[in-house]
Parts: structure tokens; C-alpha cells; sequence
């Protein structure tokens, strides 16, 4: 189902672009989101994902870190490979650039109420994780000056898409 979506946004990308034959690859990023992390999270042997912010200054002031983001997208990319392949090579054979970024939009896993028999998830237990990362990833990565960027580690600039 979500190979599909992906063919389709693929597709709509191709039919809607001039300078994109289906043969060549497009070379703005494209940003896979892996939904529902707080339910898979035992699979990349983290419970949370860390803080994107790193500590720059003296002054206390914070810069965003790619590094991590496309550190984190490798491993998430590994485990995609292993589950969901189609996934993998249909947004590599699409884009040049292609980042994995684990998403939680509650940050918990639905648990059941006793009370009224069903499933659902406690106001008091959302916890979103990354929503905001893929936004914040693109700004600080591919719109220089809107966020502050953390110095890289050493990394390649290529290094979130293998």
C-alpha cells in the first residue's frame, strides 16, 4: 500500500515537472517519514529518539544537527531494507538525496482502558518525536540561514541517503 503512494507521488512529480524525465533522477531531497516509531522503536534498539539540538555557544545558544538526523536515517534506511525493500529502491531510484526520518505523532503506544474495553492512547502519555525534525532537517540543510546548523562530525555531504 504505501509502495503504491509512493509510485503515485513519483508519478504526479514526473507528470507536473519539466526539467524530470522518469529516467533521471531528481535532485532536490526527498524525505521518506517511518511513521509510528514508538511502535517499532525496539527494532533500532532505542526507546527515544535524541534531542536534534546540540549546545553551540557559550551563550547557550542552539544549532540543529544533521549529522545525527542522517546518521539516524542510515539506520532507519537498514531497516527498511530489511521490511519494506520496495520502499528503498523505488525513492533511490527517484531521488538523488533521500533521507529516513523516524516519526511519532503520540510518542506512545496505544494501551488498552479497562474501563470502557478499547484501545486508545492517554492525553497525559503524548509525547510527539521528530514531527518537527523533517521540516527543521530541510531548513537547516537545504535553505541556509533559517536555522542555525551544527558543525558536522566529519561527515560526508552525501551521507543520509546511503
Amino acid at each position: 500500500k504505501e509502495a503504491t503512494v509512493l509510485v503515485e507521488a513519483i508519478n504526479r512529480v514526473h507528470r507536473h515537472s519539466e526539467a524530470t524525465s522518469t529516467h533521471e533522477k531528481v535532485t532536490r531531497p526527498l524525505i521518506v517519514l517511518v511513521a509510528k516509531y514508538d511502535s517499532w522503536c525496539m527494532l533500532l534498539n532505542r526507546d527515544r529518539l535524541p534531542d536534534p539540538w546540540e549546545e553551540v555557544g557559550p551563550d547557550e545558544t542552539a544549532a540543529f544537527d544533521c549529522t545525527m538526523v542522517e546518521q539516524i536515517s542510515r539506520e532507519v534506511r537498514s531497516l527498511c531494507l530489511r521490511y519494506c525493500a520496495e520502499i528503498v529502491h523505488k525513492a533511490e531510484e527517484f531521488a538523488q538525496n533521500v533521507v529516513y526520518i523516524p516519526v511519532s505523532a503520540y510518542g506512545s503506544t496505544p494501551q488498552w482502558d479497562h474501563a470502557t474495553g478499547k484501545l486508545g492512547i492517554r492525553p497525559e502519555e503524548i509525547n510527539p518525536m521528530w514531527v518537527d525534525v523533517p521540516l527543521l532537517y530541510v531548513l537547516t540543510k537545504f535553505k541556509r540561514g533559517y536555522i542555525r546548523k551544527a558543525p558536522d562530525a566529519g561527515a560526508s555531504s552525501n551521507a543520509a541517503s546511503r
